[in-house]
């Protein structure tokens, strides 16, 4: 007897450096594109299931990321804000 494949809806991020790239992106552009959000989340939460990275690792990353925008970019600061304060709530942390 074969064992039933596992079918998956969403394929998991290549790698944490794809993955930070998806969610960085996704958090970015989600007030256009909703969907993309939950998209990038499920690729974490795909490669996370098959133990490669975290949520909460990508997530660290992105608010560096967005935090490094944050200083270099004064029109979208409310948005580079959001976003860390967004992923650390996914990390599980608190701003320093």
């Amino acid at each position: 007897m074969v064992a039933s494949a596992h079918v998956r809806r969403i394929a998991p991020a290549a790698d944490q450096a794809d993955a930070t790239a998806r969610l960085y992106q996704a958090l970015y552009g989600c007030t256009m594109h909703p969907a993309g959000l939950l998209h990038a989340i499920g690729a974490i939460l795909e490669a996370e299931a098959e133990g490669r990275f975290t949520l909460a690792q990508v997530a660290a990353d992105v608010a560096d990321q967005a935090d490094h925008a944050l200083v270099r970019d004064g029109a979208d600061a409310w948005r580079h804000h959001v976003m860390v304060e967004l992923c650390h709530r996914l990390a599980g942390t608190s701003p320093s």
